[in-house]
């Protein structure tokens, strides 16, 4: 392969910055015996081929080099070019290309350009180069290739190389022995090998720490037949970090199941109030986006470690603890575990902790007064603080719940932000942070004033401009409790709340009423109707791009939702005749039925083949279900409350959840094949992009595909198609993008890639 280094026609490929005609140069340096040299390869590498994690034709056309040097016992640095190929490897899923699947993106694959025939290869041009300033050169467009292309073809050129992984298990350097183990275990081909050889390099690895580094990127394959390993590595006279790191991949191994004793005795220990043990772990594997990812069996740890007293880890555990996508571990626990921590932490010692924990309250809105109405004293001291953050949502909630405070209590928190907007006056640098944004902390404190002097009524008004843009951050009031509020006019008086509702569509001078309004109407479904005509101007309305494209998509749900009838199918009483009713409805309800059954109840031996016969069911029902329906989206902020919503009663579904309930799970590939075509359908349909998937167990999914085989490439085959769907609009207001999400959820925690995307 290097014999053709310059047989590679360079000029014709791009990186970054420009022609790639520097590469060849680069690439020897990444395999010079000078460590200057090498470390200047490296930092052109990572600049300019492989800009920000990037990928270009250059980077295809350079990594078949890294891989054939890596089988060259005289290279220097072979442990950095395994893991580098291991996490560029990782990196291709998250640009929608993952090489597992045989097909390119697009159907086409585009070979590196090489010189003709005949044709002398010409002299390295580029001279020297240097990474910190290359050259940059406006790019020809002729020259580029999908960077989705691009990653594929990286993934694809990275596997070709396995078979000389295999044989540096066996090097005696532990570091790429360890390396080459790690590379093999993304295969289902070479992962029992890449175990076997990584269990060795962990045992033979003097470092505690680098032991623990390596369990956890052990630990994303782990499986059933991993349980007696773990219980190896979590014994007493192992270190600290192996124990703690062997505890956790236990515990993601079966999750949602509860960790077996020991596991859970040494988390227990290691998430005490005096214990830096988790502070010392590598961000790796399993630990890559530490805490936020914990599995849901062990997320109460994370109530524990925000008293640790390792400042950075209290902060990321009351980090943990806010509302964001991507935070998934704080799904697993109610707020009246959540509040009283984050409360007691708004007087701790670090001011980030009291930042995050601020934060998580003024998230909650009202919610967290009726969980402890005592928190408004801790909140009139916050607005004491140093910390702009912690006084500026201190004084948001406050804002939000002024309508609750006494009189002495306004006066109080009026007094303590107008001496906090004085603190922080002039003071450009200081900010109120969000998750995303920050505002200048004087001014924001000072908007605050106003509702706590003279509390606003929340009328319907109000609370429509409040849900009009979800993902404000500095919102004063939840989604949530907005639609609450909305939801308890509307029980009142429906015929009233809507025609305000009409009125504030039409008001052509508060587009964030209007814009809050359209998106609530489309709540009701088919209650909507006398709306229609009111959107359909507002539909109309120029200047702003906001005000007709969130008409317009209140318009086609409702419209919808009037064609599609509500959910009245008469049963029967005998469930096994039921699984076999002409209606699907029905077949799904009599599933659910059998899966709360007990296990030695007499008719659910009878019901097993008939359950097992409707995972090939492929009818459905959608009917329109009338009545209050708190949902919480992949793709929205929040939950929200909805009067109407759209419900897929599929056989299938609800055969695959009892079949799990009582522990039948036919051999091969049926239950993950059922799974799959599930996965590609939307369970419940709401307003606009409210689009809740089906949702499986993480524990299900892998029972699944043991039984399979451990046929993950089907599944990647099955997001593949789920995306092509997105791509061609076969789908009504973004249920496939909620079904992609939660498939890619899955893969990612099935497949190793636990980075969480770009």
């Amino acid at each position: 392969m290097w014999d053709d280094l310059l047989r590679v026609d360079w000029n014709r490929l791009v990186h970054a910055y420009g022609r790639a005609r520097d590469v060849p140069k680069m690439l020897r340096d990444l395999v010079s015996a000078d460590p200057a040299a090498r470390e200047k390869g490296w930092g052109f590498f990572w600049n300019a081929v492989n800009h920000q994690g990037n990928f270009y034709n250059a980077t295809v056309a350079s990594i078949p080099f890294l891989v054939e040097a890596a089988g060259w016992p005289e290279v220097p640095d072979l442990a950095r070019i395994l893991r580098t190929l291991r996490n560029r490897w990782l990196d291709a899923p998250t640009y929608d290309a993952d090489p597992m699947l045989d097909v390119p993106p697009g159907g086409v694959d585009e070979p590196t350009p090489m010189l003709a025939d005949g044709v002398t290869p010409r002299a390295d041009e580029s001279g020297d180069y240097d990474p910190d300033k290359p050259d940059v050169e406006e790019f020809d467009p002729d020259l580029c290739r999908k960077m989705v292309l691009c990653a594929w073809q990286v993934g694809r050129a990275i596997r070709a190389g396995r078979p000389t992984y295999e044989r540096l298990t066996d090097n005696p350097d532990r570091a790429i022995a360890a390396a080459a183990a790690e590379l093999l275990l993304l295969w289902p081909e070479t992962r029992a090998h890449g175990k076997r050889a990584l269990i060795r390099a962990i045992e033979h690895e003097p470092d505690p720490v680098e032991q623990a580094r390596r369990i956890l990127v052990f630990g994303v394959h782990g499986d059933a037949a991993d349980a007696a390993t773990y219980e190896l590595w979590v014994d007493p006279g192992r270190p600290e970090e192996v124990r703690a790191a062997a505890a956790l991949a236990w515990a993601w191994m079966v999750d949602p199941e509860l960790p077996p004793g020991p596991a859970a005795r040494v988390l227990f220990d290691a998430s005490a109030d005096d214990s830096d043990i988790l502070a010392r772990l590598p961000s790796e594997g399993i630990w890559q986006r530490g805490l936020w990812s914990l599995p849901s069996n062990i997320c109460g740890l994370i109530l524990r470690l925000t008293g640790n007293r390792v400042d950075k880890l209290r902060w990321r555990a009351v980090q943990s603890l806010g509302l964001r996508l991507g935070r998934e571990v704080v799904r697993h626990l109610p707020d009246e575990r959540v509040v009283p921590v984050l409360i007691e932490r708004l007087s701790d010692s670090d001011d980030r902790v009291r930042a995050s924990a601020s934060h998580g309250l003024s998230q909650r809105g009202a919610s967290v007064f009726a969980i402890e109405p005592g928190v408004v004293p801790a909140l009139i001291h916050a607005l004491d603080d140093e910390d702009p953050s912690v006084c500026g949502h201190s004084a948001r909630l406050l804002a939000a719940l002024s309508d609750r405070l006494t009189s002495t209590q306004r006066d109080e928190a009026q007094a303590g932000v107008e001496r906090a907007a004085l603190r922080f006056a002039g003071r450009h640098d200081s900010c109120v942070r969000f998750d995303s944004m920050s505002f200048p902390a004087a001014r924001f404190l000072e908007k605050q004033v106003a509702p706590i002097r003279r509390p606003p009524d929340w009328g319907v008004r109000e609370l429509f401009a409040e849900i009009a843009f979800p993902r404000k951050q500095d919102g004063r009031l939840p989604l949530i409790e907005c639609d609450r509020r909305l939801a308890d006019a509307y029980a009142e008086d429906r015929a009233r709340l809507i025609a305000t509702a009409i009125e504030a569509v039409r008001d052509a001078g508060d587009r964030e009423v209007s814009i809050g309004a359209a998106d609530w109407l489309a709540t009701l479904g088919p209650a909507a109707a006398p709306a229609l005509p009111a959107l359909e101007v507002m539909n109309e309305r120029k200047g702003d791009p906001y005000v007709p494209t969130r008409a317009c998509d209140s318009i086609a749900f409702i419209r919808r939702s009037m064609e599609i009838g509500s959910d009245s199918v008469a049963g029967t009483s005998d469930f096994l005749e039921a699984l076999n009713h002409p209606h699907p409805i029905v077949r799904a309800r009599s599933a659910c039925w059998i899966a709360a059954m007990p296990l030695d109840a007499p008719v659910v031996a009878d019901a097993i083949p008939a359950l097992v016969r409707l995972l090939d069911d492929e009818a459905f029902a959608e009917p329109g279900v009338e009545g209050r329906f708190e949902f919480q989206g992949l793709l929205d902020p929040g939950p929200r409350l909805h009067h109407w919503h759209q419900k897929r009663w599929s056989p299938r579904a609800e055969a695959i959840r009892a079949l799990f309930s009582l522990g039948r799970i036919p051999d091969g590939d049926r239950m993950l094949r059922a799974m799959i075509a599930e996965s590609m359908h939307a369970e419940v349909i709401c307003a606009r992009r409210a689009s809740a998937p089906h949702r499986f167990e993480i524990g299900a999914w892998r029972s699944a595909v043991a039984a399979a085989g451990g046929a993950l490439a089907a599944v990647r085959a099955a997001r593949d198609r789920c995306r092509e769907r997105v791509g061609s609009g076969q789908d009504i207001e973004g249920a496939a993008f909620a079904c992609k999400a939660e498939l890619d959820e899955v893969l990612r925690r099935l497949s190793g890639r636990l980075g969480g995307g770009r």
